[in-house]
């Protein structure tokens, strides 16, 4: 871990921070149909932008760095009521843990809400107090939010404590806001423990780079961005850091969406996007991306890279699983009790090799795919899929839909798909 101050940030930050106030807001751009309304939910899935069962209790804590040196941190935990230094609830736990860093002069607990939505789903999320000030080291920052992970570790691990064995060492992530987010990088470059990353409006730091560090990180990372951020734009700041990350990797732009409203105890600052739109849609990606990696989830990858990602009429995504799935969609016409088949191609587009096991999910018709499960592939290899699809002798639905789903065997987590829609010809 590193210590450095650099004072030649100050001037661009405090422009930013002016800027959250005179920014001046611009129409979103027109975005594609509905096709994914379409799509019934899969069978117990709701909607993560929605709280979860457990509610959060909160308290200050302090944590020292390596030779004593102290912090002060705000801990957020799963309670029996919500509120300040109420009950823990261990119901759930082990509990994965979350370090959480703040913008640029930005209080922590101006993210309150997002803290306490995660919470909400059985998470730990520590945010630090420290990396305040007119002249924050970013690295010394990033150390920090390695320090609260180290504190958690050590809590779990001290008899003594009241979470002892409560926290899921093996599934940390990290998020932040604007300069937060783009600390949260430095400290995933660093930390071999981080298992997921996914930050709001993430903007460059210095000396050590975000962008850079984003090469260094190799575990899934989503970038989520405003399309009238005019603090941290995306096309200066999230587009580097993604043509700059590995596989898997996101980036989601909030068609109107601004730099503040991603935080809950801020307003627009030059967005089209409603606040209250934009935070749910926040939320909704912070509980569904961590849901899937740090609680290994499957069904939450309906969100983050299936149709509930795809067809968002609010968000743009580039997204890059280190797989494709082509064509994305096809349709054909067929008899009743007749079979119909297509032909589908899965390529390894990543740098690693793996292999990948195939499903179909949502049809109602009886659907197969050959092959079930992939060799292993090199990247750049691929492999021919092929799917038959048989419409029932007296069908209850002149048409089905049917999701080809591709996993990987790497994590089993991480998702791509094509979508077959077959369907008898009316006279």
């Amino acid at each position: 871990m590193k210590h450095k101050l650099n004072l030649g940030f100050l001037a661009v930050f405090l422009l930013l921070f002016v800027a959250v106030w005179t920014a001046a807001a611009e129409s979103a751009p027109a975005m594609a149909g509905d096709v994914g309304g379409a799509l019934p939910l899969p069978a117990g899935l709701a909607d993560p932008a929605q709280p979860g069962p457990y509610q959060a209790g909160f308290r200050l804590i302090t944590v020292s760095r390596p030779g004593g040196d102290p912090f002060e941190a705000w801990f957020f935990y799963p309670a029996t009521a919500a509120g300040p230094n109420q009950p823990y609830d261990g119901s759930g736990a082990p509990y994965p843990g979350i370090s959480f860093a703040h913008g640029f002069l930005a209080p922590p607990l101006i993210y309150q809400g997002n803290y306490e939505h995660l919470v909400s789903y059985g998470y730990f999320v520590i945010a630090s107090k420290s990396g305040s000030g007119l002249f924050p080291s970013h690295p010394a920052f990033a150390d920090d939010l390695q320090y609260t992970l180290t504190w958690l570790e050590e809590e779990n691990a001290n008899a003594g404590s009241e979470l002892y064995q409560q926290v899921d060492t093996d599934h940390f992530g990290l998020s932040g806001h604007s300069m937060g987010g783009g600390v949260s990088i430095l400290a995933a470059a660093e930390d071999p423990r981080v298992k997921a990353v996914i930050n709001m409006a993430a903007a460059k730091t210095f000396p050590d780079s975000a962008v850079e560090a984003m090469a260094n990180i190799h575990v899934p990372v989503a970038l989520l961005g405003g399309s009238d951020d005019f603090i941290a734009s995306v096309a200066n700041h999230q587009q580097p850091m993604y043509d700059n990350g590995n596989a898997p990797r996101l980036l989601p732009v909030l068609q109107g969406g601004d730099h503040c409203a991603f935080a809950s105890g801020l307003g627009n600052c030059g967005g089209s996007m409603p606040a209250e739109t934009q935070l749910a849609i926040t939320n909704r990606w912070l509980a569904a991306f961590f849901n899937l990696y740090l609680k290994e989830q499957p069904i939450y990858a309906w969100y983050v890279w299936g149709p509930g990602m795809t067809f968002d009429p609010l968000v743009t995504t580039q997204w890059d699983a280190g797989m494709t799935v082509t064509p994305f969609y096809q349709s054909a016409g067929v008899g009743p009790g007749q079979s119909v088949s297509y032909s589908l191609t899965l390529t390894n587009s990543g740098d690693e090799a793996s292999s990948y096991s195939l499903t179909t999910v949502l049809n109602q018709w009886a659907t197969t795919v050959t092959p079930a499960q992939t060799p292993v592939l090199n990247p750049g290899d691929s492999v021919n899929l092929t799917v038959e699809v048989s419409a029932p002798p007296a069908p209850q639905a002149l048409s089905d839909k049917a999701l080809v789903v591709a996993t990987s065997d790497s994590d089993g987590l991480t998702l791509q798909y094509g979508l077959l829609v077959t369907e008898i010809p009316t006279p």
